[in-house]
């Protein structure tokens, strides 16, 4: 059953799913919190199958005619690219057998980093932030960003996907990775505040 989701879902990111197929996917991405988990999971892997090319020739350009015009994909696409550039220049354990399995799963973790925090216009490091110190329930964190719960929760699910927070019961918080993320985000600004 998981791959005839993830099959679907694939197909609906590469348009390939008819129309009255899509709103029924659609709607199921907003109601389905495993359906959204799956989608996300799926995302970053034809990101990454574009990245190191192992699409088809067809996937790939339907990636280029579908999938990437949604600018938020375009933009993970690039940090993808640019982590995968990274490691390759300077992974100093280079093994052949490994090298690709290790750019992969890198470059997958730090763009699901990434799009937690940036998702909802830096809602996810806005949430990351006020969670360093306390937990909070989502009443409580819709209350205090003026934010209706609806909007907060997947990005708050976004979050503890990547492993940057977590939930116990109703409450969340910033996780040791959570709270190490925020630290180098902070010494990064500061570094950048003293070139300009």
């Amino acid at each position: 059953m998981e791959q005839v989701v993830e099959n679907q879902v694939k197909r609906n990111l590469l348009g390939q799913l008819p129309e009255e197929d899509q709103a029924t996917v659609e709607d199921r991405i907003f109601t389905d919190q495993e359906y959204f988990r799956e989608l996300l999971l799926v995302e970053g892997e034809l990101t990454d199958d574009f990245v190191f090319g192992t699409l088809s020739d067809d996937e790939h350009e339907r990636m280029q005619k579908h999938f990437l015009l949604v600018p938020e994909r375009f933009e993970n696409l690039k940090i993808t690219e640019a982590i995968e550039r990274y490691v390759s220049e300077f992974s100093d354990d280079y093994s052949p057998e490994s090298h690709w399995e290790n750019i992969l799963g890198e470059a997958h973790r730090n763009r699901n980093l990434l799009e937690s925090l940036i998702s909802g216009d830096w809602m996810g490091l806005k949430l990351l932030v006020i969670l360093r110190g306390y937990s909070r329930s989502l009443e409580d964190l819709a209350s205090s960003l003026k934010e209706p719960e609806y909007i907060l929760a997947p990005i708050l699910e976004q979050l503890v996907i990547s492993g940057l927070a977590d939930k116990v019961g109703d409450w969340f918080f910033s996780t040791q990775l959570g709270n190490e993320s925020l630290t180098k985000i902070e010494e990064s600004s500061c570094r950048l505040d003293s070139m300009i």
